[in-house]
């Protein structure tokens, strides 16, 4: 009688701490890919809802070519990694040709964004060389009033110094699309895996003492890159 009571025991106390552990499903975007020599280090990031305890969070979607000695995770103060660890999941199949067709439809968006800029911003520069190169004013054989010479210069000098700000917009805005196409097209080789092959998972087990919106990021090494 002591025996099962023992076991019984043992079985509600293993139940009870499962029960405490919570299973969550990362939604995570690429931040930033660095290319080397020899393939390249993905960075991910996903924000979670965490609650006291411990909690096992999946990554889902992840290319099954990733080095796994090379998976890192990184989350903020107050939250503790526990362990991290990789699987390939032959069960599911990823939903890749819907994923494929969204992305490309945003790198498409992009791309016009990003033509319209530079068309804009060779339009400033079309405009700026007109400025200097006809900035004489009444010509060389008679003078020019000092009034109507202060505000033709107050012209050229406010018109100029507007077209500058312009060419730094288009020209922040030009790095900003062509980051964001960057890191479509990572995720589009991420996404290069046929829907009907497996599909890796990184596992990230962690614990935390306060409830919190945690940012966690992962970082891997994928060999199939130049």
């Amino acid at each position: 009688m002591k025996r099962t009571f023992t076991i019984a025991l043992v079985f509600s106390c293993f139940f009870l701490c499962r029960a405490q552990e919570a299973d969550l499903i990362v939604k995570s975007k690429i931040e930033r890919v660095t290319v080397f020599l020899e393939g390249a280090q993905v960075t991910r990031l996903g924000t979670v809802p965490l609650k006291p305890g411990v909690s096992l969070l999946t990554f889902p979607a992840i290319a099954p070519g990733i080095q796994e000695q090379s998976i890192q995770a990184e989350a903020p103060a107050g939250v503790k990694i526990l362990s991290v660890s990789f699987k390939v999941n032959y069960l599911e199949e990823v939903k890749i040709p819907e994923k494929i067709t969204a992305l490309e439809e945003e790198r498409r968006r992009l791309w016009m964004s990003l033509t319209q800029e530079k068309s804009l911003e060779e339009v400033y520069r079309e405009e700026e060389a007109i400025l200097k190169t006809n900035k004489s004013i009444g010509g060389t054989a008679k003078g020019v009033p000092i009034e109507e010479l202060k505000v033709a210069m107050d012209y050229f000098r406010q018109r100029l110094m507007d077209i500058k700000q312009q060419l730094l917009l288009a020209d922040r805005n030009i790095r900003k699309l062509n980051e964001s196409i960057g890191k479509i097209d990572a995720q589009l080789k991420e996404l290069s895996v046929s829907s009907a092959k497996p599909t890796g998972e990184i596992l990230v087990k962690v614990s935390s003492k306060t409830s919190l919106n945690a940012p966690i990021t992962i970082k891997y090494l994928v060999q199939e890159a130049r």
